[in-house]
């Protein structure tokens, strides 16, 4: 019965893990489309002209 015991504490750290490991995916995400909102009004601002699509389609220009 302890084995049982210690597996499911195990697991039950796993998932701690798993669900900390998203939420810190979730923040990452969501600054990298603040950091794009960014680039993408600065270069709105400047007169720099984007000649690359994937970066022009990237940044939705």
């Amino acid at each position: 019965m302890e084995h049982f015991k210690e597996t499911k504490q195990k697991l039950d750290l796993s998932w701690a893990e798993l669900h900390e490991a998203n939420i810190n995916l979730q923040i990452s995400i969501q600054q990298m489309q603040w950091a794009r909102q960014d680039l993408r009004e600065a270069l709105q601002n400047s007169k720099v002209q984007v000649e690359d699509e994937k970066l022009k389609d990237f940044l939705e220009l």
